[in-house]
């Protein structure tokens, strides 16, 4: 009855949340990790510095701050909530390794394509993002099997039409 109906929602929630999970990591976190490794101000320093400090964030505790948040907001009990939750909770990680891809290529490799014509975005787009490849594609499938296998925050935050395979997992073996 129940189960056998929540099983294809479960699948579908937890395969968005993980792809959408990690293409915004991916994203957002090479966005923050290039400014902070490329750029000498401050700003971008401390982004990357709040952007990892969820990692010191018990899971539980981290799911109870946001249930706390979204409480009272339209967002809560939708998928855009657990989405949010894995993006904040998984960016430390796309941050970190991100940081090490862009730390790899020299910064004299985008200085002769700007000096050759390119713009910066050509040269972002032409030298750097085809070198930075490999831990784009880590990133991705790290934040996927993190974001596939998250119980603890997704346990608070979840609702019927939000449960994840994790979430449904846990509410079995009980």
């Amino acid at each position: 009855g129940v189960q056998t109906c929540a099983l294809p929602i479960s699948l579908l929630n937890t395969l968005m949340l993980a792809v959408g999970a990690s293409l915004v990591c991916m994203v957002i976190g090479t966005v923050i990790s290039y400014g902070e490794v490329r750029s000498r101000r401050t700003l971008p320093r401390l982004l990357a510095f709040l952007c990892v400090l969820p990692v010191a964030v018990p899971g539980i505790v981290y799911g109870v701050g946001l249930h706390w948040v979204y409480l009272k907001t339209p967002f809560y009990g939708t998928v855009l909530v657990l989405l949010l939750a894995y993006v904040a909770k998984f960016m430390p990680y796309s941050v970190m390794v991100s940081r090490s891809g862009v730390m790899q290529i020299h910064p004299e490799l985008e200085q002769c394509a700007r000096v050759c014509g390119a713009g910066p975005l050509r040269s972002l787009a032409q030298i750097t993002g085809p070198l930075m490849g490999g831990s784009l594609v880590a990133i991705v499938f790290f934040v996927m099997l993190l974001s596939v296998k998250e119980i603890s925050a997704s346990l608070l935050l979840y609702t019927q039409r939000s449960e994840t395979l994790s979430v449904l997992t846990w509410s079995n073996v009980e």
